[in-house]
This record gives structure tokens, C-alpha cells and sequence, in this order.
């Protein structure tokens, strides 16, 4: 050990490998990753920039060499802890496997510079957001059980902003470690970096991961590793035996608090550092509140109880106001008396203090004494006849927190506040009382960016905070300025930004505060070991923490546990619920010191207290390592998800499920669940999701034919996404039958959904088919499925009265949203076909509703559509949905933006705005020619050309072209009227054309719109009949 002590690895599985390999680059792992430029190595890997080509999107990938028994047991550490890490400010695990032999995993990138991160100087100011940063999301992944182990400034990236992101958890303890690396006493670790107890070889604990921030804050202040520059054995007799000097002396200038914390966590001994993170956060309270994201949550709840406490002291009326801690109360005070300040009344603060009358200073200037009293009672006196005079002139005096003055102050105010106006927290004041509480969740939404149409991000960004908070105004500070510290939310102007994914990550459980307070809270953790024990399991087992779960939990007697409840709600620690639930309003240092086995078994009796299915019960159980049952649990809750359109969650669950059935060597169940998830992905609306399963089922240890069958179903489904007819439905005619009815229903649907284009008869007879293997099958489902379907051809046909009793025959018979959804909405546009819009605009507000209840954002936008158009043709509009436009462009379908786009078109047109109908109907062009849709491009193309877009001679013959195809009668009759409004000449085959409908469609329908116009406009600009002779 004579080498020195620098960023050594206390453990080696195999040499380190070349820091550059340009036979890499380019590279494709596992048929999906193309490897660019490698920009990080290590004894246990190279981490390479790369290309996912399923995603488009830039990921890093970790190479390993062939493995070691300790090696492998190494990476098998990393992908548990990584897989069970919800949290933010780590490198997601996004895929793992193996790749000719050689072991891969796949991360979020993540972008920075080692910590302290871009910095100039060595001054507390420069890192401490970074280490607050790293405090909080040390916090969040010892909350889910996991210990790193190997902290160091290469593996904490910190960003501009100074946001870190934790890598390399592969030295990691926690649940799926195995008992092999969990239980040896192997040296772990980086030299430099690593605790006193590391170097002993002794088990670490999250204290070990909070000695090694220690070491990284005291050498970015300092400029140096405590014991630096030692031989490597010298270090370890130095880090083991010998001192570390104070912060503050190698440091100077850094602040007192800071230079605690850090001697602190420097101590030899674990037991002398602090328990927890949360628990240093705590300390370091003030820090954190001076990293204030700098903007001020805006008012939440509106102006009302402003208005009643100025207005009442306007009025003459002393107020007091109350509210349990956090309720916003020091701020409506604030907020009154800069309303009154506005309106030009005198505003003066009694403050805290501790000396005699103190707190009254402010009154000063309206004192009669020139000189000091002579005694305590004439002070008082004085005081009171200044206070009097103050309040007299129109002066209103504001306390808050009277318990803060001094005591003669306070009794000053007591005798005083009859002569004018005080205004106080708490009771001091009299007069109009004023209660504050928890804010209610639609108070939240004004706080939230949209856009709202479509993806409602305002409610279900208030509705996730408000589950994190309850509504607590201080809660709700703490945890956005959580939220935006860790870089998964931001501010612009007055609203808070948070995304769609971002959104989902939060309501699967991602831990952004390490418990449900915030840091500074008054609540401090039980003193109590039993009770402390109680908070953890609290904090475990919610949001299903009542009473009953708890008992089984604990294993306690029920009185027993009951008065403890009632404690810790009377402490302050936890809060219970009306439906007989708690929440620990502290954080536990006790989870975060439990042992692999603890934790593992606290999870499985909770899971074994919940019933199956119930939400958070999959997560219990991969918690615990409970493998043979979380295959099923997965498949139960994914299909709850997809009976209620909640696909994405759906697919979530099976994800989770497939990993960890592949890493506990459940075959069976591995094939389950890919069974599931492609039933799942069949229903879904992109061709990604087919694509995940595929890759999947490319690398499950499940083989032989039951594995080939998904693989050719799920290439038939893919071809038909992708509008390939004649090849998908080759290749799902050659897919052999299924024993499940359901994937054998998958199969049928693709060769439906690969002939949507087939010429009439090839569907026609496909049809016939169907119906006798339905009827071979006593499956209400399946006969709703034959009623769509049946529904799709008569649609084709035009025969639109029979589709649409089909189609609604089909709705009433599906079982799961999504295919309700679908039946309605086919319905709704059949109904459009019969010209029955009416009818057609309640189909679509009820599937509206539906679409909205589940989040499925498809189907949300294809019922917005379909209830504008309705609007549209009932003649009932006003004004174009521009809100609708921008929304709907974020969906990334192209053919619900040209919907949408040529039909507010056709409303901004009848309005008059003839050049934003021009944009929009050119916008609405460019999607149908992307897709290769010529009968709506000729519709869009002509509306643009009759509001004004140019044409070249070589378009105009062009588009007559399409019309006199007449694939589409009544959409080329209206391209036709709108070409002639434009100008161009009516030709004789678009009189004929119009003839031809006339004859067909009932005089009573001719004044009700169609896509742009109504058929009396068509036969005004064209002339029908009239004009086909002449």
C-alpha cells in the first residue's frame, strides 16, 4: 500500500480498460443503441454517449467487460437499486442486458461537471445549492433504501443551474443486492472519499454515504481531502485513528452553521454524525430557505381573506387571525398591510424582541417623554400613552406571533388595543376573527402552465401537489421549490411548468422531499425508539396507512398502537385522515438504518396487509423480493389500468413485472407479462409501444415457439400502424392462431385493421370470416368487436345509418375504455356522415368526459375534434379554438391536427378572417401530404386557394383531377365550390358531380354544413343540375 491515496477504487473486479476505443463508436448495442464518442471510464466500466434508435433521444451506455463473480454480483446491485430509485436528481436506469457476452447498461445522460460543479473560488456561497441539491436527493434514495456507497465528486454531475444528478450505484446496498455483496466485509468504496468504517471493512450505512459529502464539501472549501497527500497506508491510519481539523480553520468565512454540519459529519465515529440527510437539511434550514428559487409562489385561494382582514381594519374592527402552523398566516398578514398601505393608511410592526418594551420600539416618534421614567410603572405608563396616541392618529399596528414580544409589550397591546386598530396572529387583537386552513386542491391550478385543453396539466399539477402537501401553504413552498431545485419543474413568469412525464413520474410515487414536510419545519422526529419506529412504517406503508395495515405491520396490540397513533398526532409527527388514514409529517432516521432484511420484510407484511390489486401493492412486493408473486400482481394491475383507458400506467406495471421477473429467473411469469403487455401495446395508438414489447421479448430468457408467436403478431400489429396493408396483412395471416381468446382477438384485429384499405370486397369477405369465428365463440367482447368492425366496412361503403347502429352496438358491448372510446368516437363520425350533428356533438361530450377521466390523451384529442366539428356543422360557432390548434399539435398525430386545423379553418373563413383560415388550412395541407391523404389535401388545398393562397396553373389541373376521381363525392363537391368561389371556372364533371349527390341526398339535409360547406352553397357556387348543361 505504498502507492499515494488518490481516487482509488477499494475494490477491483478487473483491470481498468483503455480510456478510448474508436472501434466503438458506431457501434449497435442489442440491435438498438449506436455508441458515439466515450466520455467516461473506470476499473468497472466505459460509459459511452449513444443514440436510442426506438426513441430518437441521447442516452449513456455502460459497457462492462466479462465479469467476475463479484463483478457480476456488482452489476446486479446497480440495476436493483437503480430499478427501485423513483426519485429525482439520479441517472434513470432505462434498459440493461447483455451484448456478446459483455454486460450493458442504459442510463438517463446526464450533463454537468464533477462537484462542486462550474464554480470560481471556494466559498460557501459558490456550492452551497449544489449541496443542498446533493443532501436532498441523498434524502430521497436513503428514504427508498438505499445506501451508494461510493459517493465521490466524479459520480455527483452538477449542472449550470447547480443541479446535481447521482451516478454509479453499483457499489449500492439495499434490497436486491444479494446476499453475497450485502453481507461481505470486502473493502467499498473510494479511498479518498470513503468513511472510517469503509476502511475497516465493517457494513456502512447512510451515515458512511454522509461522511464521504463531508469529504467533498471540506475539499471544494478548502482545497484538500482531510489527511491529503499521505501514502495510501498512512491515509487509512490518519482517516482511522487521527483528526480532522475544523472546517472553519482550513476554511475561514464559512458560516458557522456550515462549519458545524461538516465537523459533524466528519466524525471517526458513525454514531457521532448525523442519522440522516433530511436530518442535516434540517440543520442547515436557513441555507436551504436562502436558495429560494426567487420567485414568490403567487397568491393561492384569491384575494378574499385580503380583502376581509383590510377591509375590516378600514372599518375600524381590531383582527386576529389563526391557523395551524404552515397555514400562510405571517403572509395574509403581509398582504393586508401592504393593501392598507396602498390605500394610504399608516402601517407599524411590533417585532420580537427580549428587552423590556422592545417589541414597541417602532412607536418611538409618537412619545411625549424627553427624558427616561423614573420607574417600571411610569415606563408602562409611558408605553400605553404612546401606543394610545399612535393608535389615535390612524396608525394601525400589526403582530405577528405575539408569543415573539417581549412580555411588557405584549401587555401594552392587550390594555391598548381598544383605541384603534390591531392587527395580529394568533390572540392578542379581539375583534373580527379570521381562520386560515389548508388551501383546497382547485386553489393549486392557477400555480400550474397548461396548456390545460388536452393534457390538463393545471388539475393534475394541482392534484399532485396537493397530495404531497394537503393543501399546507408552507408545505406547498417547500415542495415546489423542491420540485424546481431538482430540476424537474421551472418557473415562467408566475407559473410553474411541469410536463406530462414529469407528471406521471410524481403520481408513481418519485420522492421529491424526503417525508411530507419541508426543511426547516417546526416537527422534529419522536424522541420515543418505539415511536420513531412507528413514523418509518407510517411513511412506508403510505398513502395506506390505517390503522389496520398498521397493526399488521407492527404486530402490536390495537390499543397499543392506537395510543401511539394518538401521540404522534398530538406531537405533531403525524396527521390523520377522515378516512382513518396517517401520514408522518417527519422524517424516520430509523428506515434509513434498518438492515436489507428489515426493510425487505416491513414491505412484505404490508403487502400481505393489502388486498391484490390495490394501488402501491406491486411496489410493496418488488420491495420485498416477493418474486412469486409479483408477476401476477403486475398482471392484475396492469389490466385494472387498461379496463379504466389508463394504458401508459398499464404498461408501467408490466415493465416493472417483466424486469424483475427476468432478474429472479421466473420465466414463466417473464412470458406472462409479455403475453399482457402485448394484448397492452395492441390497443395503444403508436407503433412505438409495439416496438418495446418486441424488444423485450428480443432479450427474454423465455424461448421456443410461444415467444416466435408474440414475436410475428407483434410485426403484423407493427406493419399495420405504420399503414403497410399488403404486408401487414401477409404477415398477420401467416400468424397462427392463439389458445387465448384475447391474443387470437389481437390477431383478428390486425388483419381488420391491415385490410382498411383493401378494395371492399377483399374486406367483405374477411368480415364473413370473422362472423363464424365469433360465433364460434361465446364472448360478449368479441361481439362487440364484430359489430366495430362490421361497422368500419359499412362505413367505407357509405352506408353511414347502418354504421352508426353498429358502431353504438359495439360501444355498448366493450368492456375496456379505450375500445369504448373508440366505437363512440367512430360512432360520433358517422353520425357527422348522416348529417345528424346534433346527435353527433353528444356522442362526442360524453366520450369527451370518458377520455378526460382516464387521461388518454389520443382519444382526448380525437373528442375534442369531433365536438368542434359537431359545433361547427350545427352552425353553433362563434369564433375559431385557437387553443384547440396548439394543444392538439402537441398530441404528434398528424391526422387529428389536420382535422382540427381544416375545421377551425372553415369557422375563422365564415368569420371572415380570411388570412388566419389560409394559415390554417395550408397547416392542416402540410399534414395530410406528410400522410399521403390526397381527398382531404384536395379539400384543405382548395379552402387555402379560396382564402387567398396562390396556385400555379399545373395545381389547379391537378386538383380538378382529384375531384373528377369522385373517390369521395361530397368532400370533392365542396374542393370543387370552393375552387370556383376562387375564381376558376365550374367544369362540367363538377356539375355532374353535384347532380349526382342532389339526387341522392334528401332536400332537408342540403342546409346542413359538411367538413366546410353546406349543400345549398355548393349548388349556389356550382350551379348542379342547372349547370351541367351548359
Amino acid at each position: 500500500m505504498g502507492e499515494d491515496a488518490g481516487d482509488l477504487p477499494l475494490q477491483r473486479a478487473f483491470p481498468s480498460p483503455s480510456a478510448k476505443d474508436p472501434c466503438m463508436e458506431s457501434r449497435v448495442i442489442a440491435g438498438r443503441y449506436r455508441l458515439a464518442e466515450q466520455f467516461a471510464a473506470g476499473a468497472f466500466g466505459r460509459v459511452f454517449r449513444a443514440s436510442d434508435r426506438l426513441t430518437d433521444r441521447t442516452v449513456a451506455v455502460k459497457l462492462m467487460p466479462p465479469l467476475t463473480f463479484d463483478a457480476r454480483e456488482r452489476l446486479r446491485a446497480e440495476i436493483s437499486a437503480l430499478r427501485l430509485l423513483r426519485v429525482a436528481g439520479i441517472a434513470r436506469l432505462l434498459d440493461e442486458g447483455l451484448e456478446d457476452g459483455e454486460p450493458f447498461i442504459v442510463m438517463e445522460l446526464a450533463e454537468g461537471e464533477p462537484f462542486p460543479g462550474p464554480v470560481v473560488g471556494g466559498v460557501w456561497s459558490d456550492i452551497r445549492y449544489a449541496t443542498v441539491s446533493l443532501l436532498e436527493t441523498l434524502a430521497r434514495v436513503h428514504a427508498a433504501g438505499v445506501i451508494h456507497r461510493d459517493l465521490k465528486p466524479g459520480n455527483v454531475l452538477v449542472d449550470a443551474a447547480g443541479r446535481t444528478t447521482v451516478l454509479d450505484f453499483g457499489l449500492s446496498a439495499g434490497r436486491a443486492i444479494g446476499a453475497g455483496l450485502e453481507d461481505s466485509a470486502g473493502l467499498t468504496g473510494t479511498l479518498r472519499y470513503a468513511a472510517p468504517e469503509q476502511l475497516r471493512g465493517e457494513r456502512p450505512d447512510v451515515r458512511s454515504d454522509l461522511y464521504s459529502v463531508g469529504v467533498m464539501v471540506y475539499e471544494a472549501l478548502s482545497g484538500a481531502v482531510p489527511h491529503d497527500g499521505l501514502p495510501s497506508d498512512e491515509f487509512v491510519t490518519s482517516r482511522l485513528h487521527g483528526t480532522v481539523p475544523s472546517l472553519g480553520e482550513v476554511a475561514p468565512g464559512t458560516p458557522t452553521v456550515v462549519v458545524r454540519v461538516i465537523d459533524a459529519l466528519l466524525a471517526r465515529d458513525q454514531a457521532d454524525r448525523p442519522r440522516s440527510a433530511a436530518g442535516v437539511l434540517a440543520q442547515l434550514s436557513g441555507e436551504v430557505a436562502a436558495l429560494s428559487t426567487g420567485t414568490e409562489l403567487p397568491r393561492l385561494g384569491g384575494d378574499e381573506l385580503i380583502d376581509r382582514v383590510s377591509g375590516a381594519a378600514l372599518d375600524g374592527s381590531c383582527v386576529e387571525v389563526h391557523g395551524p402552523p404552515g397555514t400562510g398566516r405571517t403572509r395574509l398578514l403581509f398582504e393586508a398591510a401592504r393593501a392598507l398601505e396602498e390605500q394610504g393608511r399608516r402601517v407599524v410592526w411590533a417585532t420580537p424582541a427580549d428587552s423590556p418594551f422592545g417589541s414597541l420600539a417602532a412607536l418611538a416618534e409618537w412619545s411625549d417623554d424627553d427624558c427616561e421614567p423614573s420607574d417600571l410603572e411610569a415606563a408602562i405608563e409611558s408605553t400605553d400613552r404612546c401606543l394610545a396616541r399612535a393608535l389615535a392618529a390612524g396608525v394601525i399596528l400589526f403582530v405577528d406571533d405575539p408569543e415573539r414580544l417581549d412580555r411588557f409589550s405584549r401587555d401594552t397591546v392587550e390594555r391598548g388595543r381598544e383605541g384603534g386598530v390591531v392587527v395580529s396572529t394568533g390572540a392578542l387583537a379581539g375583534g373580527v376573527r379570521v381562520e386560515l386552513g389548508p388551501l383546497p386542491e382547485a386553489a393549486l391550478r392557477p400555480l400550474f402552465a397548461g396548456p390545460e385543453r388536452i393534457f390538463h396539466l393545471r388539475t393534475d399539477g394541482a392534484r399532485e401537489l396537493w397530495a404531497r402537501t394537503r393543501g399546507v401553504p408552507k408545505r406547498i413552498a417547500g415542495e415546489v421549490d423542491a420540485w424546481v431545485r431538482a430540476g424537474i419543474a421551472q418557473w415562467s413568469g408566475r407559473e410553474l411548468v411541469v410536463d406530462h412525464g414529469t407528471l406521471s413520474l410524481l403520481e408513481a410515487g418519485a420522492r421529491i422531499l424526503p417525508h411530507g414536510g419541508s426543511p426547516g419545519d417546526e416537527e422534529r422526529e419522536p424522541a420515543s425508539e418505539d415511536l420513531r419506529q412507528l413514523v418509518a412504517c407510517i411513511e412506508l406503508a403510505a398513502p395506506n396507512a390505517s390503522t389496520n395495515l398498521l397493526a399488521t405491520v407492527t404486530e402490536d396490540p390495537q390499543w397499543l398502537l392506537e395510543a401511539q397513533l394518538d401521540e404522534l398526532v398530538a406531537e405533531g409527527a403525524a396527521r390523520r385522515y377522515p378516512d382513518g388514514s396517517y401520514e408522518a409529517l417527519v422524517g424516520s432516521s430509523v428506515i434509513e438504518s434498518w438492515g436489507a432484511d428489515r426493510r425487505a420484510e416491513v414491505h412484505a407484511r404490508i403487502a400481505r396487509a393489502l388486498d391484490p390489486g390495490t394501488p402501491g401493492r406491486l411496489r410493496h412486493l418488488i420491495s420485498a423480493g416477493t418474486g412469486a408473486e409479483i408477476a401476477d400482481e403486475a398482471i392484475r394491475v396492469a389490466r385494472e389500468y387498461s379496463r379504466e383507458g389508463r394504458l401508459e400506467q398499464a404498461v408501467a406495471a408490466l415493465r416493472d413485472g417483466t424486469h424483475e421477473a427476468r432478474v429472479g429467473g421466473d420465466w414463466r411469469g417473464e412470458l406472462e407479462l409479455l403475453e399482457e403487455w402485448t394484448k397492452t401495446a395492441s390497443g395503444m395508438e403508436t407503433s412505438q409501444s409495439i416496438d418495446q414489447v418486441l424488444y423485450e421479448l428480443s432479450r427474454t430468457m423465455a424461448l421456443g415457439e410461444s415467444v416466435r408467436h408474440l414475436e410475428a403478431l407483434l410485426r403484423a400489429w407493427l406493419a399495420t400502424k405504420e399503414m403497410d396493408g399488403e404486408r401487414g396483412r401477409a404477415l398477420a395471416d401467416a400468424v397462427e392462431p392463439f389458445e387465448d381468446v384475447e391474443l387470437d382477438n389481437c390477431r383478428q384485429i390486425a388483419r381488420v385493421m391491415a385490410t382498411r384499405d383493401s378494395p371492399l370486397e377483399d374486406q367483405e369477405a374477411l368480415i364473413e370470416e370473422l362472423e363464424e369465428w365469433v360465433a364460434q365463440r361465446d364472448s360478449d367482447e368479441l361481439r362487440a368487436n364484430l359489430a366495430l368492425w362490421k361497422g368500419r366496412l359499412r362505413y367505407r361503403q357509405a352506408r353511414y345509418e347502418e354504421a352508426t347502429q353498429l358502431y353504438a352496438e359495439a360501444a355498448k358491448g366493450k368492456k375496456r375504455v379505450a375500445g369504448r372510446l373508440s366505437a363512440m368516437l367512430n360512432c360520433g363520425s358517422a353520425l357527422l356522415e348522416t348529417m345528424r350533428p346534433r346527435e353527433a356533438l353528444d356522442v362526442a361530450s360524453e366520450a369527451l368526459e370518458l377520455a378526460v377521466g382516464c387521461r388518454h390523451t389520443f382519444y382526448i384529442g380525437r373528442s375534442e375534434w369531433l365536438k368542434r366539428a359537431a359545433t361547427y356543422r350545427s352552425g353553433l360557432e362563434s369564433e375559431p379554438d385557437l387553443e384547440l390548434v396548439e394543444a392538439i399539435g402537441r398530441v404528434g398525430d398528424l391526422n387529428q391536427e389536420g382535422l382540427v386545423c381544416v375545421n377551425e379553418a372553415a369557422v375563422a373563413w365564415r368569420s371572415g378572417d380570411v388570412d388566419l383560415a389560409r394559415e390554417l388550412a395550408l397547416r392542416s395541407s402540410q399534414s395530410w401530404t406528410i400522410l399521403g391523404h390526397t381527398i382531404a389535401l384536395t379539400l384543405t388545398r382548395a379552402l387555402a386557394i379560396a382564402c387567398g393562397a396562390t396556385a400555379t396553373p399545373e395545381e389547379l389541373e391537378d386538383l380538378a383531377v382529384q375531384i373528377a376521381a369522385s373517390r369521395a363525392p361530397r368532400i370533392e363537391a365542396q374542393a370543387a365550390a370552393l375552387l370556383v368561389m376562387s375564381g376558376v371556372d365550374v367544369r362540367e364533371d363538377w356539375a355532374a358531380l353535384v347532380s349526382r349527390i342532389a339526387e341522392e341526398m334528401p332536400p332537408e339535409q342540403h342546409a346542413v354544413r359538411m367538413d366546410v360547406l353546406a349543400f345549398d352553397e355548393i349548388l349556389r357556387a356550382v350551379g348542379g343540375v342547372r349547370a351541367s348543361g351548359g
